[in-house]
Parts: structure tokens; C-alpha cells; sequence
């Protein structure tokens, strides 16, 4: 069975179109992103406290509506919480989970984004994705909505300055890979500056060295590997395989110098052989949510 879902990225707008062209498809799936939650005043064209209304509404889709009555899961693919939650967070993190509680359906999953760690840090995260593992384990992990398929949720932030404490082993070789691609962060950090303050960190650089922002991110050569893995399992199961992620991660999905999940794209042929079975000829399906007024299509 097939089904085609449609949704359009903006969250300010209509909410979610379905065109269903099974009558029973396999499994449905709530998806949203960039909320961007915290108890503020508006900063226009930012909105704060907006954020929760629009979860409130698709909570209210998914449990009410008879296009979605079969919905097995809800992804959130990132930037839950604003920065500014920060400031409040024991508020924030009351009124998310008391909408999120609301919600009817079993499983609640967050692909957390660079906002979630700016609010909550890297030990904090758990508090708005409860199913991500906690460490020491892997931050990434697989499960399975329906019979033959298996959808992979990945960390963007796996190597990063955000997702990881400072002073640890994970954050000094972040440190050293962000210092070789751009020069204001070699510098910084020489001096000991605070390098998630710098107010122009990219100054100068250009082209492909711009995806290397100091609040940016990416996969890491383990996460590539596990994915390679799950997906190899899947292929030799016949299984259909969904990848959630809150960054591109995807060579040709952006231009070169557009922030996504691809520090480690350095070594641009390990990142082809790590990423070759995304392509739908390996049923494979991808779904990387940025903002954007594009609608994506997802076919199951």
C-alpha cells in the first residue's frame, strides 16, 4: 500500500494536506519542526510564545482528525525550544510537555535541534526527547512503525560545539575541525574566547567552508557508519527505510556553503560511499525539515 503526505514547512500557515491514495496505508506519521517555544515577548519577525499555539494545532490535527485517525507516531525534527527559553525554563518545559501530554498517540519523537541545545545543553535535551538515548549511549536510534519498515532518527549535532560539554574529548576535536576550516575560529580559540560568541564567525570565508558555522554540526563518522549499517539491514530485509534529521544531511540537497549536517563532509568521497543507499532506487525516503516555504512530499 502507498500513501502520499504532504506538508507544508511554514508554520504559520494551513497546516498539514493529506491525499491518501490507499485505503488503509501501512502507517501515518505526525511531522513538525522549529516551533522555536519560549515565554518572550515577540521579536518580530520572531515570534516566541507563538510557537506553542502552533503545536497546540497540530496536537488538536492529529487526535481529531479523520484524515490522520491512524497516525502511529509524531516526529518533531528539531528547534523545540527557542534560546531565549533559557532564561525560563522551567516554564517552557512545563507548558511544552503539558501540550505534548495532550497528544493521543504512543510515541512522541525529537530529532533536537542547535535552539534545543542553545536552551536545554547537551545533559538537557532528554527533557524534550525522553525516547532519544541518554549518554552514554549513541544519541541516534531506529525503530519500526509498521512491518517492513524502519525509520532512523540521527543526531545533526553529533559533532559539534553545542552538542557536546566543553572541555570534553567530543568538543576539543569539534573545536579542532571547525579551527581548519575557518580562520576567526583558530583565532578564538588560541585566546580562549568563547567561540558560540563570536559575532561573525565566518567573515571571509567562502563557499563550502561556510557550512562550518560554530553553532552548526554534523553526523560523524560513527553515526555514518551505524547508518550504513541500518540501512544495509534494511535493504537485506526488504525493508523500507524513513531517516529523520533535523539538517540536511544529503550532499546535493543544498548548496555547498548552506549550514547543514555535513562537518564531517570534508572527506566528500567517505560521505558519497557513507550516503549512497539514500536514493529511491534502495527504498529508502528521506525527510530532512528546514525552514522553508517549499512543501515537502513524503511517499510511504
Amino acid at each position: 500500500s502507498s500513501g502520499v503526505l504532504a506538508m507544508d514547512l511554514d508554520a504559520y500557515s494551513s497546516f498539514v494536506a493529506l491525499d491518501v491514495e490507499a485505503s488503509k496505508p501501512l502507517f501515518t506519521a505526525g511531522l513538525i519542526a522549529g516551533t522555536q517555544y519560549a515565554d518572550t515577548e515577540d521579536a518580530p519577525p520572531r515570534r516566541p510564545r507563538h510557537g506553542l499555539e502552533v503545536l497546540k494545532r497540530g496536537v488538536q490535527f492529529w487526535d481529531t482528525s479523520s484524515l490522520v485517525a491512524l497516525v502511529s507516531f509524531v516526529a518533531h525534527l528539531g528547534d523545540v525550544l527557542a534560546p531565549e527559553a533559557a532564561g525560563a525554563l522551567a516554564g517552557a518545559l512545563a507548558s511544552y510537555g503539558e501540550v505534548v501530554a495532550r497528544c493521543k498517540r504512543p510515541q512522541f519523537h525529537v530529532a533536537c535541534g542547535s535552539s534545543d541545545l542553545l536552551a536545554l545543553g547537551p545533559k538537557g535535551v532528554g527533557a524534550v526527547a525522553p525516547l532519544r538515548p541518554a549518554p552514554p549511549a549513541a544519541s541516534y536510534y531506529a525503530f519500526a512503525p509498521a512491518a517492513g519498515w524502519r525509520v532512523l532518527v540521527l543526531d545533526a549535532s553529533a559533532v559539534s560545539l553545542l552538542g557536546h560539554e566543553p572541555g570534553s574529548a567530543a568538543h576539543s576535536q569539534a573545536v579542532s575541525l571547525l579551527a581548519q576550516a575557518v580562520p576567526a575560529v583558530s583565532v578564538a580559540a588560541t585566546a580562549g574566547t568563547d567561540l558560540l560568541s563570536l559575532p561573525d564567525p565566518l567573515a571571509g570565508v567562502e563557499g563550502a567552508a561556510r557550512r562550518f558555522h560554530p553553532r552548526g554540526g554534523g553526523l560523524g563518522e560513527a553515526q555514518l557508519g551505524w547508518l550504513r549499517e541500518q540501512l544495509s539491514l534494511a535493504e537485506a530485509a526488504s525493508e523500507r527505510a524513513l531517516v529523520l534529521c533535523h539538517r540536511s544531511c544529503l550532499r546535493d540537497s543544498c548548496v555547498p556553503e548552506a549550514p547543514s549536517a555535513r562537518w564531517h563532509a570534508v572527506h566528500a568521497s567517505a560521505l558519497k560511499a557513507s550516503l549512497h543507499l539514500l536514493r529511491p532506487r534502495r527504498r529508502c525516503s528521506l525527510i530532512a525539515m528546514r525552514r522553508s516555504r517549499r512543501s515537502a512530499r513524503m511517499r510511504a
